[in-house]
């Protein structure tokens, strides 16, 4: 038996519950988004005529402003002026509130009214703000700070109640407020700081009177004057972070100053004892007055009195004292080599210069700082070291062509100029473009000229220097141009170049080349900058020799036509005998 199909009746009822639920829920939605309930105010004012004696009240109104419009045409208004637009105002103000219908017509107009009420009382509150910083200025012009400050504390009071109130009024002015307040800062530190330059000249006073403390007390009490003006009125003027370092760098001088005096006076007796032959009490002096300088420039290192320098000059000044015997010991020994050599007694000096060098540097190891004092020593020994196995050959050279300066018993002349070999034995080079041992040595320097004067006076023990103009031309004599020929190595005859010394004759008394061959550095007057050259040169025509010629030039200038000759200082008579027996 087949089973039974469910049957279709159920579908009827299924849709009709669905529609009892829809149904009721789509006319609540509908409900809910539908338009809002209006409520009407019935209390909202309506728009209405003005009653007659609001009619008259804006008459009156209208014709109190005319009337103060008519006085501001004529005069600036008075504070009963301004007071009656006031009045004004708030009478149509009033008017507007009870009539809105007419307010869009009469604001406006209203505010107009309360911007010209603003501005007039804005200007007339400047009025009395400028006056009273006139005043001021007045005041502060006879130095009556005090009520000048007064007088610009009430002008500022003022411009701030313009520049809070009145905004939209012409006298607003932040910029005049701040000056007017830099102005009160200014009078409120001027005191202070008159008083702070008042202690410090005070204290300079003391400082030259050698009141040292209380001097140190007025530069104090100055420096908390500044140091307040800087804290308290920053914005001042007077505030002033240079000025306080200044001071306070000036405090440290004066702590100091006092230390410093001992320490001069210390040096001072240093030199008193030394000058009296008491160098033990000198050798304390110094050393005490080190120790004060030690102290100063530790504690004070920023004084004007603290010096790295002054210390290492008394110690040199110590070391020299304590090296005194040691010193005039070598001294005197280098005296006896001299006195050796200007006798000729070559070889007796050189057995002494060694021993003698090595004594100078063991002084100068211990005591380094009075080094300096040997330093020209050790140079002249360490030189005459080096060359003494051409000492002898050097003084018989020399000697042999030395000739006395007509006129002058004080100094010597070598007779012909500088050759080049004996500028090569001394100075271990040699400048000159033309090269020969007998040619004249030249393009040298007047410097390198004098070095040769100086290494030849150790080598002889004298004084050796370049010929003054005086004794270069008494020297030379007089000549004629016709005597040229025969002594003046000119243009006519050198074929354009220097030749060997001697090759010319000899003029009366017994110098050659004087005049022509490489012209020569002369000594200058003392502090003069220009230098001198006298002869003439193988590039110069006989003509050009007469009259002698003698041309400034710049010193320690190097020319190819300029060389030497050297002067000797005479020995005293006896050791002058006594080297030409040599």
């Amino acid at each position: 038996m087949k089973p039974r199909k469910p049957r279709k009746r159920f579908i009827p009822v299924v849709l009709l519950g669905l529609a009892a639920i829809l149904i009721p829920g789509g006319f609540y939605f509908l409900a809910k988004s539908g338009p809002a309930r209006v409520t009407v105010n019935l209390d909202s004012p309506t728009p209405r005529e003005a009653t007659p004696e609001e009619v008259k009240r804006l008459a009156t109104l209208r014709a109190k402003e005319e009337a103060y419009f008519n006085i501001v045409k004529i005069r600036e208004p008075s504070e009963a002026d301004l007071d009656l637009l006031e009045l004004v105002i708030q009478g149509f103000t009033e008017l507007v509130d009870f009539m809105p219908g007419k307010a869009w017509d009469n604001r406006d107009h209203i505010e107009g009214l309360r911007a010209e009420l603003r501005e007039r009382r804005g200007r007339f509150i400047f009025k009395e703000s400028y006056a009273l910083e006139q005043q001021a200025v007045e005041l502060e012009s006879r130095g009556e700070l005090d009520a000048a400050r007064f007088s610009y504390r009430r002008a500022h009071n003022l411009q701030l109640t313009i520049n809070a109130d009145y905004r939209d009024s012409s006298p607003y002015n932040p910029g005049r407020a701040l000056i007017l307040a830099r102005k009160i800062t200014f009078l409120e530190a001027e005191p202070s700081y008159r008083e702070s330059i008042r202690l410090e000249q005070e204290a300079l006073f003391a400082e030259q009177a050698e009141n040292f403390q209380r001097a140190r007390q007025l530069m104090q009490q100055a420096i908390q004057l500044q140091e307040n003006l800087n804290s308290e009125h920053r914005d001042a003027p007077q505030a002033n972070f240079g000025r306080l370092s200044k001071l306070k760098l000036h405090l440290i001088n004066l702590q100091s100053a006092e230390m410093q005096s001992k320490v001069e006076l210390l040096v001072q007796e240093t030199d008193q004892f030394e000058k009296a032959g008491l160098f033990g009490e000198a050798v304390t002096a110094i050393k005490q007055a080190a120790s004060q300088q030690r102290v100063l420039n530790d504690r004070f290192p920023d004084s004007r009195f603290a010096s790295t320098e002054r210390l290492i000059e008394m110690e040199r000044k110590l070391q020299m004292l304590l090296s005194r015997e040691q010193v005039a010991r070598v001294l005197e020994e280098r005296e006896t080599v001299r006195a050796l050599l200007r006798t000729r007694q070559v070889f007796a000096a050189a057995d002494r210069i060694p021993g003698l060098l090595e004594e100078v540097r063991e002084i100068q190891s211990v005591f380094p700082r009075a080094r300096d004092q040997l330093e020209a020593v050790e140079f002249e020994l360490t030189y005459l070291d080096l060359v003494k196995s051409r000492l002898e050959i050097v003084q018989d050279a020399l000697y042999e062509s030395l000739r006395p300066i007509p006129g002058d018993n004080e100094w010597w002349m070598l007779c012909h100029e500088v050759p080049q070999e004996w500028y090569v034995l001394l100075m271990g080079a040699n400048e000159s473009p033309h090269k020969g041992d007998d040619l004249p040595v030249y393009s040298v320097s007047r410097g390198n000229a004098q070095s040769f004067c100086q290494r030849l006076g150790w080598i002889l023990g004298l004084d050796v220097d370049l010929p003054t103009e005086l004794q270069f031309r008494a020297a030379t004599e007089p000549v004629q141009t016709n005597q040229l020929a025969e002594i003046a190595r000119s243009a006519e005859v050198s074929e354009n170049r220097p030749w060997e010394i001697m090759s010319m004759e000899p003029n009366g008394s017994g110098f050659y080349d004087l005049i022509g061959n490489v012209a020569e550095w002369l000594e200058s007057p003392p502090g003069d900058a220009i230098g001198l050259v006298g002869g003439g040169h193988f590039r110069d025509p006989r003509s050009a020799l007469v009259p002698l010629p003698i041309l400034r030039v710049e010193l320690d200038q190097a020319s190819d036509l300029v060389g030497f000759r050297v002067v000797v200082r005479r020995a005293d008579q006896e050791e002058e005998q006594f080297a030409m027996q040599e």
